[in-house]
């Protein structure tokens, strides 16, 4: 049974009830008592990208919901059972894939990746070694955020810019467990939340890549469900009915639903990153924004602070980034959210 629901109007799929299973409705409450979810709520899915695109109004709450929708359809063999992963106890498959989907959003910037392009630049010129170390951390500097605090910058050397946010996520996360005492939230995030989002783990690996596997699946589906409207596409496939569709045939795994699935949708998926992620003005977008971001804070007396403000807001002119406009895409781009 699950221990909370809500409703949500997800973009190609239409009104939708959630319900959230343990630990995932507790994650939900913990952003909603931090005001994690209002802030998603105002955080433009296509960031700054949105003046490239303009009338594009979807939010990375409708990302989250979407996510936590496909978590819930993922109707498999085994993905009902509970089960324990380094000391956490999950009601299912799905309510851990339900916990990830919750925390994978939070640590996005307004502006999302483009400013993203501009923080990562920065930390890497700052302290290539460690560019973690260049961010605001918890004082509690326990043995397990030394951990994370490690794994983190192992994680931010071998990644791009995509990394930027899950490293803000891990963070945001041990800001509001420095001052909640709930153990079981603590073991959650220190044990399950940061090595997921982190890529890390020490133990039950063929448990951790079956979540892997997962939620690879239904981060595609849900980002494609919220792009697919804004592409003009003249045909493309019901994703929710697709996914019901290939979970029905006898003999489902995740593996042959992964293949299947891409099978279908890779060739559309292509399709959508060239009609809007890689259009030429959203390529120039992203790169006056990243400049204006790394710039900002090469010139700030404490980037550290600045990032941790910005991780506060929803709004890309919160960011309060803008230089002296040099063109119309200048002028503009202050004004988004």
């Amino acid at each position: 049974m699950p221990e909370f629901s809500f409703k949500h109007v997800i973009p190609h799929v239409g009104p939708t009830e959630i319900h959230l299973y343990a630990p995932g409705d507790r994650v939900y409450r913990l952003l909603d008592k931090y005001k994690e979810i209002s802030r998603l709520k105002g955080l433009r899915h296509l960031g700054a990208l949105s003046h490239a695109l303009p009338g594009t109004c979807q939010t990375r709450w409708d990302y989250t919901v979407a996510l936590l929708y496909y978590a819930q359809s993922l109707d498999l063999p085994g993905m009902k059972s509970a089960f324990n992963l380094e000391g956490v106890r999950f009601s299912s498959a799905q309510a851990a894939l339900q916990t990830v989907a919750l925390c994978w959003n939070i640590g996005h910037l307004p502006g999302t990746f483009p400013v993203e392009k501009g923080v990562h630049r920065y930390l890497h010129e700052e302290n290539r070694k460690n560019p973690v170390n260049e961010l605001s951390w918890p004082n509690n500097q326990n043995q397990n955020v030394q951990r994370i605090r490690k794994e983190a910058n192992r994680f931010l050397r071998e990644q791009d810019y995509l990394g930027v946010a899950r490293v803000l996520a891990v963070i945001k996360l041990l800001f509001m467990m420095r001052d909640d005492a709930d153990s079981n939230l603590r073991r959650l995030v220190f044990e399950f939340a940061a090595p997921f989002l982190l890529s890390y783990e020490e133990s039950n690996a063929r448990q951790w890549y079956k979540l892997k596997r997962a939620f690879s699946i239904i981060r595609h589906l849900a980002y494609l469900t919220l792009d697919i409207s804004l592409t003009g596409l003249e045909w493309c496939p019901s994703i929710p009915s697709l996914l019901r569709q290939e979970t029905s045939r006898e003999g489902a795994n995740l593996q042959e639903l992964s293949d299947r699935i891409g099978e279908v949708l890779s060739p559309i998926e292509r399709m959508v990153y060239n009609s809007l992620y890689h259009r030429k003005t959203a390529r120039k977008e992203a790169a006056i924004v990243a400049d204006w971001v790394y710039r900002k804070l090469k010139e700030s007396d404490d980037a550290s602070s600045k990032i941790d403000a910005w991780m506060k807001k929803g709004l890309f002119r919160d960011l309060r980034i803008g230089r002296k406009p040099t063109s119309r895409s200048a002028v503009i781009a202050g004004s988004i959210r």
